[in-house]
């Protein structure tokens, strides 16, 4: 990197703007400390920057785990090793959590640097950080499927660094837009949650078969199956595009980031080729994995390989129903303890297997309906992904800029004529509260979590047999002291749809007079 700054920055080592370096052995002045903490691990970190706190371990600590681990507001963590496939900014994230009342400690899978505040923002050096990971590949040391990070190539980076006012400035842009970029990306998983709650509210609970429904086997609503091809795929575009097991999410949908192609003749391309409405099953995968399953709505050619297994719909069938059914807690359960272990290590189940797999036999219509359904939300989710993308685009403009001296600060705040930062509000999503880009002593309260049961109070005050949209809950919920973001408030709505003896009641219905659909909850008083 070169040492040229703008006029009126210093260039700095980052060793020199660190406190002190974590988790780096036993400390000498040993303080007396037991009890239990939450242990941020590498797989809490994800792609964007952010940290996971759905799945945080517990553990119980000593004196020495805790006091060499410890986790403060502003740490940035550094992952020491990333599969190949994720070698690019997954491997950094940022400590926000200023929660006093607990504990946070990282594992061994985890670097973390301390910033002194009183010099530097920590969320600037992450900020430029992110950047340097993006551009410059000198970190990584690969090692068979993975890549080691050199965490040591880190300290003698040189830094630029702008007065503190300017790195403030800069942070408080770059957060706006990641902040749009994390509704869009929120908005987006809501909808997969939807689509959960969508085959439960249509068909019931697998598990009891609360609606009645006729049970059958796959076999009853599957016209044909077929295995894909065995041609070996590679990465030479000139071929045909290839669908293969990486490519199925374990979420019942589509990752086509990394295509491999096939150079195969016009019956071998019309033999294995997949078409719209068309599911594709993962028969070989781990134990955990095996059965993954999404059905193709696209319009792109795509022949697939030979780990899947292509299910065709008969009259009677949906084979977008036959995918929630299989993607359901409850037909996931099925497929783990139908799959046989190979002498591989993999799991495997075969087309017979898989048809003889029981299932619901709703009439054909209500399939149609919830197929409609989840069509509506694709799009829903398509456009919501394609914004999130421009945004990325924007946001790593902006990383570029932000650290040579070309970011019009000016400019930007005061949303002139810049052509980067225009039309960045967007609409028609949950509004969520902006965070103060501030230093540590600043900004660090404890935090008082809204409950569940808070939650449960307060739609029965104000929507009891009533029904209300999401946005409408969120407004209702500032009544309430305390913190509640958008992931946590949706988690708390899934948790009440999924309990057997619910008072809530998920709708998608029509608007009044357009063909377009609307998701909306109603509080039906009985058992709470």
């Amino acid at each position: 990197m070169k040492n040229d700054v703008p006029v009126g920055w210093e260039s700095v080592m980052l060793k020199d703007l660190m406190v002190k370096s974590v988790n780096e052995g036993r400390p000498r002045n040993q303080t007396l400390f037991e009890g239990e903490a939450l242990v941020v691990r590498s797989t809490n970190l994800m792609s964007n920057g952010k940290l996971d706190h759905t799945n945080l371990s517990t553990r119980k600590i000593s004196n020495y785990s805790f006091f060499a681990n410890r986790l403060e507001f502003g740490d940035i963590l550094i992952k020491k090793s990333i599969k190949i496939e994720s070698k690019s900014s997954k491997q950094i994230g940022f400590f926000e959590i200023t929660d006093k009342d607990r504990n946070y400690i990282s594992d061994n899978s985890i670097k973390v640097l301390r910033v002194n505040s009183t010099r530097t923002n920590p969320k600037y050096l992450f900020f430029y950080l992110l950047h340097l990971c993006k551009e410059d590949n000198k970190f990584f040391q690969y090692r068979r499927r993975t890549y080691d990070i050199r965490v040591d190539l880190y300290f003698d980076i040189l830094i630029p660094l702008p007065p503190l006012q300017i790195q403030n400035e800069i942070v408080d842009i770059l957060e706006k837009v990641e902040l749009i970029i994390e509704k869009h990306w929120e908005v987006e998983q809501s909808l997969y949650i939807l689509r959960k709650s969508l085959f439960l509210e249509i068909f019931g609970d697998p598990a009891l078969n609360n609606k009645g429904w006729r049970i059958g086997t796959i076999a009853d609503l599957t016209d044909s199956t077929q295995y894909g091809t065995s041609i070996k795929a590679t990465d030479n575009s000139n071929g045909v595009p290839v669908l293969r097991v990486g490519n199925v999410t374990a979420q019942g949908d589509w990752d086509l980031q990394n295509l491999k192609y096939v150079e195969v003749d016009e019956k071998n391309s019309q033999r294995y080729i997949v078409n719209k409405g068309d599911l594709l099953f993962t028969r070989t995968n781990s134990r955990d994995y095996v059965g993954k399953s999404a059905v193709y709505q696209g319009e792109k050619l795509f022949i697939f390989a030979s780990y899947l297994i292509k299910i065709v719909a008969n009259k009677k069938g949906n084979t977008e129903f036959i995918s929630g059914y299989l993607n359901s807690d409850y037909g996931k359960n099925i497929l783990y303890l139908i799959a046989k272990q190979t002498t591989s290590g993999m799991a495997n189940i075969n087309a017979t297997e898989l048809l003889n797999i029981p299932i619901f036999l709703p009439p054909k219509k209500l399939q149609d309906d919830y197929g409609y359904q989840l069509n509506y939300i694709e799009q829903l989710k398509e456009k919501h992904k394609a914004l999130a993308t421009d945004q990325e685009l924007l946001f790593d403009s902006l990383l570029q800029n932000a650290f040579n001296g070309k970011l019009k600060i000016k400019s930007l705040k005061e949303g002139s004529d810049n052509k980067m930062i225009k039309d960045i509000q967007v609409k028609d999503i949950p509004t969520i509260p902006e965070r103060n880009s501030v230093l540590k002593e600043e900004k660090e309260k404890t935090i008082k979590l809204i409950t569940l049961k808070e939650i449960i109070n307060l739609i029965r005050r104000n929507f009891t047999n009533k029904t209300f949209t999401f946005k409408e809950l969120r407004e209702v919920c500032e009544q309430l002291e305390g913190v509640l973001s958008y992931n946590q408030l949706r988690n708390y709505l899934y948790q009440m749809l999924g309990e057997t003896d619910n008072s809530l009641q998920l709708i998608f219905s029509k608007k009044h007079s357009e063909d377009e659909y609307q998701i909306l909850f109603e509080w039906k008083e009985g058992t709470e």
